[in-house]
């Protein structure tokens, strides 16, 4: 009678976790930060899924957590590298859970740098921005507007770049793209910024007569 009864409990498990529907999950990468972007439908009766990812696809899955949503932003994975994930759907009414998802890959791409703008004491525009460890160089386009025909003025191995070329008054319109050794992971431009050259700060001098008074 007691083997009897564990065969039907297992029976009915079975039939309630056959019943959740395996999410079908499609991977995409956010434009500016390069992380990868899982996403999936709806699975009927469940009320959460879960992620696991893994650095193989074969690989041993380790959860990334729980969401009640239909999206899923990886923020821990590195630039350069890829990863595998596989979600689950679960009910939290039945304690079901669906089998783990087919695996999908995604290149973390380089995530689009963040400039800010200073000026030498010359007056000359500074840009600099986050390095990444996984970026090779950085190229530095510039254009003479918003809007307009961006040129390729600087490829750098350092997060600073100064643009020299300025003369006192003008302004310039810089964006920066962050390079990988495979081009597969190059990051979207960052933001536009703006800078201008200032005025070379006057050094005041006293003469003879004035400092004997």
């Amino acid at each position: 009678a007691s083997k009897e009864s564990a065969n039907s409990l297992r029976s009915k498990t079975d039939s309630v976790t056959a019943g959740l529907a395996m999410p079908k999950v499609s991977v995409t990468t956010d434009s500016s930060s390069g992380k990868p972007v899982l996403s999936w439908k709806a699975v009927e009766d469940a009320q959460r899924y879960e992620v696991f990812r893994a650095s193989k696809k074969d690989g041993t899955y380790k959860s990334l957590g729980k969401t009640a949503k239909l999206r899923f932003t990886d923020d821990t994975a590195e630039g350069g590298r890829t990863y595998y994930y596989r979600v689950t759907a679960i009910s939290t009414e039945t304690n079901a859970v669906s089998v783990k998802s087919s695996a999908k890959s995604a290149l973390c791409a380089l995530e689009a740098p963040e400039v800010s703008v200073s000026h030498t004491d010359s007056g000359k525009p500074v840009l600099s921005w986050n390095k990444q460890s996984a970026a090779d160089s950085y190229r530095i386009y510039r254009a003479t507007s918003r809007t307009g025909e961006y040129k390729l003025v600087k490829t750098t191995t350092a997060a600073k770049f100064t643009d020299t070329s300025l003369t006192a008054g003008s302004t310039r319109y810089y964006k920066v793209k962050a390079i990988g050794e495979d081009t597969d992971i190059n990051s979207a431009f960052s933001s536009v910024v703006s800078a201008s050259c200032k005025l070379t700060r006057p050094v005041l001098t006293a003469s003879k007569d004035a400092a004997t008074g």
